[in-house]
């Protein structure tokens, strides 16, 4: 009898693998204006408390010795934390799809690309963000049109 062998590789579903990596790529595109909303508080809420420790001449707190104090603000700041907590959530999604051999590199990375770009993009128009459509939807356009003729 012959031994059993085993495959490595993986048959997936092509559409369930595109369908991934645009899931991935609309979460980090989507995410990046909150995060940078986020960052913004958080920069909002470091320069207040500088002023309020200039202004009493307090010292400074137990967590701030421990922590610098961007990492302790940035880990109180839900308009920070929580896109930031999403964004990167995508990228061990991203990672796991890659290390299961599901996805082709060479195809995978162009698509989480294009659609983190498209979403970004989207993202900021929704979010009231000035952009030059006239150039914003040919640009996403061409993207998306250099994706398909590359992954085909």
């Amino acid at each position: 009898m012959p031994p059993a062998t085993t495959s490595t590789t993986t048959s997936a579903n092509p559409w369930a693998i595109l369908v991934q990596c645009v899931a991935i790529g609309v979460v980090w595109g989507a995410t990046n204006p909150f995060v940078r909303r986020g960052t913004i508080a958080v920069e909002q809420k470091q320069n207040a408390l500088k002023r309020r420790r200039q202004a009493q001449r307090t010292a400074t707190t137990i967590a701030a010795r421990i922590l610098p104090e961007s990492v302790t603000l940035a880990l109180t700041t839900p308009q920070f934390l929580l896109p930031q907590l999403l964004n990167q959530s995508g990228g061990v999604v991203f990672s796991a799809l890659l290390a299961t051999g599901a996805a082709p590199l060479s195809v995978a990375v162009p698509v989480v690309n294009a659609a983190a770009l498209a979403a970004n993009a989207l993202a900021d128009v929704l979010l009231g963000e000035r952009y030059s459509l006239p150039l914003l939807v040919p640009g996403v356009g061409l993207v998306i049109a250099g994706l398909v003729l590359c992954s085909t």
